[in-house]
């Protein structure tokens, strides 16, 4: 089983990643930032990508900055006429594009780099997906062999993976693709995904996916290597399972992928709880929701400790959005390195008890008074609830 990959996309991610590395042996970087983040990274292997999956975005709902970078690359106006402005496909203008993007990050010196590719949608996408990977096969041969490709495949609703016949589709479009691209890696991930906001519906979709990424396990075998996210600890779900080679990991934020080029989103500041295997909001009222907790758990068990120790810095998570970032990383990195070296089938059964543990003090704490945390909603509220939706995908 391969490594984590972790996804940077800040100076602030290089810091984290640097002291909170968590094993990962391949670092995914932007292609309009990668000059600049490659000077201080120490990675083994750099993945650079392209951002070309924010074509999928509405025009109205792009940053300035992303439409700027991607209009210095001749072909890119092309791309959204056929997405958004019903154009037919010229063949000649994306294989120039594609060109001069795998180029530049090749002439970075990365290890791989990412074929352009568009969020699966419609029809169009689809069509412009496998012209996209016929051009990526073709235009590195030779001087190719510098570095490796990786497919992306970014699904955007339950729809396409829920029922049969949806998911028979994307899974033959990205064998397809794949072979067209030659491809050596396969990233998956489900942008409108996310296990950290769960619902009474989470763990149906979950398992819906999870039975997505096994028939597509079953399909591919070996040929190339899966990296699925970034999750919370879906990907954790996977990996475990052996559906998948490599997990996607976040540095302390961002546990969920966001289609590049939108705008920027509220940042809150977030803490782990490590004995619930979850994050919360860092405000005061959290604070008053420890408080409670600890006079619940015996000052023996490990609960306590960690929620304790997690109480006396709360202050400073609150103030400073860093530290609470460097929490967060800190927490995960040593969670992960539980499993790191363990066999696929000790994997799969030592996170459900983790994660089993984690759901049985948040089931105590609910049964105890202390019901919902503060500042989640919905299912979500349930101080259980995450560990519960995803401890029931790892058996």
């Amino acid at each position: 089983m391969g490594a984590p990959v972790a996804f940077l996309n800040s100076e602030q991610d290089c810091t984290v990643f640097a002291e909170h590395r968590a094993a990962a042996s391949i670092c995914r970087i932007p292609l309009s930032r990668a000059a600049a983040l490659m000077r201080n990274l120490s990675c083994d292997r750099v993945w650079i990508d392209a951002l070309f999956d924010g074509f999928g975005l509405p025009p109205g709902r792009r940053r300035k900055d992303w439409v700027g970078y991607v209009r210095s690359f001749d072909g890119a106006e092309h791309i959204d006429n056929v997405l958004h402005g019903g154009a037919k496909i010229e063949t000649a203008k994306v294989e120039s594009l594609v060109s001069c993007l795998l180029t530049s990050a090749a002439d970075l010196g990365c290890r791989l780099v990412s074929v352009p590719q568009v969020p699966l949608s419609g029809r169009r996408q689809r069509s412009l997906n496998r012209t996209l990977a016929k051009a990526a096969g073709t235009c590195l041969e030779g001087d190719g062999a510098r570095c490796a490709l990786v497919l992306p495949v970014l699904l955007t609703n339950l729809d396409q993976y829920q029922y049969k016949r949806n998911s028979d589709r994307v899974l033959a479009e990205t064998e397809r693709n794949l072979s067209a691209s030659n491809a050596e890696y396969l990233w998956i991930v489900d942008t409108s995904a996310d296990d950290q906001n769960i619902t009474s519906n989470s763990r149906e979709r979950f398992k819906h996916l999870l039975r997505f990424h096994e028939r597509l396990h079953d399909n591919l075998g070996d040929a190339c290597r899966v990296i699925a996210g970034p999750y919370w600890a879906f990907n954790l779900v996977l990996w475990a399972r052996g559906w998948i080679s490599h997990p996607a990991i976040s540095m302390g934020v961002g546990y969920r992928y966001y289609l590049s080029g939108g705008f920027a989103r509220r940042r809150l500041a977030r803490v782990a709880l490590p004995p619930l295997r979850r994050l919360a909001k860092a405000n005061s009222k959290l604070r008053g929701w420890i408080e409670q907790a600890l006079a619940m758990l015996s000052p023996a068990d490990e609960a306590h400790e960690e929620l304790a120790q997690l109480h006396a810095n709360l202050k400073v998570y609150i103030d400073d959005q860093e530290a609470a970032r460097k929490q967060v990383a800190s927490f995960y990195a040593g969670w992960l390195g539980k499993f790191q070296d363990m066999s696929e089938l000790t994997r799969s059964l030592s996170l459900y008890e983790d994660l089993s543990s984690a759901y049985v003090i948040g089931k105590s704490l609910s049964q105890r008074g202390k019901g919902k945390l503060p500042s989640a909603k919905g299912y979500a509220k349930h101080p259980y609830a995450v560990a519960e939706t995803l401890m029931l995908l790892c058996l």
